[in-house]
């Protein structure tokens, strides 16, 4: 997971994809870091203020990170 907390755009996103080699782009497993969450039953950003968590963790906006090698 990255959190971006650097004002205009803070953001999140997490990552789920196989224990395995794989030439797929690495956006292809792009999730909501809620998803990872539920998924490891682990709360990342708990301190991050409640409705700030809310936000950041439940949107996944793959157009808002930069993708470039």
């Amino acid at each position: 997971m990255i959190l971006d907390y650097k004002e205009p755009s803070i953001k999140g996103i997490g990552f789920i994809m196989p224990n395995e080699a794989s030439k797929e782009p690495l956006q292809r497993y792009a999730v909501t870091i809620d998803s990872v969450e539920r998924f490891t039953g682990i709360n990342f950003f708990y301190q991050l203020p409640g409705d700030q968590e809310k936000v950041i963790e439940s949107t996944l906006s793959i157009k808002s990170w930069n993708w470039k090698k």
